[in-house]
């Protein structure tokens, strides 16, 4: 029998199918115990909110591809902390065979549609919603990266590099696609300008993932393209591989 069916057998024993088929129940368990992991080997807690807004601003990859970068990943990641991923699995699951009376208890005390494991006090399960979105540190992380693509933006300018056709290429409403540089990024031509010397320059409107409100960007014609406006999935949309 797998691992992946030894596991399975326990949850059914333990939880029962409804709770051992709640996918997103297993996803907030699977975010707890990767957090937690990387706890234990000191990995800084702001890095954690950079990486998340990263990978929520790009397009949605394929479930088989993303678990098997999560796989290799993961092992690199013991290799590299002298850990052994099957034994650590292993142990585990006889540990936690031994204690299912507890884990059904604790389990029946979980607040109801609740990302956390556990009740809290705090009318937003456990989130100090005055505690700024930003450490400082990052803040300053992120305040440099503006900074720096404004430089790279003027010296574009400067030395012509930019790439602008004759004639209008977008329209205000048009989905459009940032596509060159560091990163990509989707959103909706909002207004369109001339400079000085005749440059034209598109404003785009980028939404925040999870009702998280928007921003506009401005850039120049050469770092745009079209994308399709329906749902389907599109060869090149995934997020690509994990960076190792």
């Amino acid at each position: 029998m797998t691992f992946q069916k030894k596991v399975q057998e326990w949850m059914l024993v333990c939880f029962g199918p409804e709770v051992s088929t709640d996918r997103l129940e297993r996803a907030d368990r699977l975010v707890e115990e990767v957090l937690e992991l990387l706890q234990s080997v000191e990995y800084p807690r702001e890095r954690i909110g950079a990486l998340e807004d990263y990978v929520y601003s790009r397009p949605v990859g394929e479930n088989h591809q993303e678990l098997g970068g999560v796989m290799l990943t993961l092992a690199a990641f013991c290799e590299s902390h002298g850990l052994f991923m099957q034994a650590a699995g292993e142990d585990e699951l006889l540990r936690v065979w031994g204690k299912v009376e507890k884990i059904r208890e604790k389990q029946a005390a979980k607040p109801h549609g609740s990302a956390l494991p556990v009740a809290t006090a705090d009318p937003h399960n456990g989130y100090d919603m005055d505690r700024p979105r930003y450490s400082a540190r990052r803040m300053k992380h992120e305040l440099d990266r503006v900074k720096e693509q404004a430089r790279r933006d003027l010296m574009d300018e400067l030395s012509g590099t930019s790439v602008v056709s004759p004639e209008n290429k977008f329209s205000v409403g048009d989905q459009v696609e940032k596509f060159t540089g560091d990163y990509r990024a989707r959103g909706e031509v909002r207004g369109i300008f001339a400079m000085k010397k005749g440059v034209l320059r598109y404003v785009v409107e980028h939404e925040v993932a999870n009702g998280g409100g928007s921003f506009c960007h401005i850039y120049s014609e050469g770092q745009l393209r079209f994308v399709e406006t329906d749902t389907t999935p599109h060869e090149g949309d995934a997020a690509g591989p994990p960076s190792r």
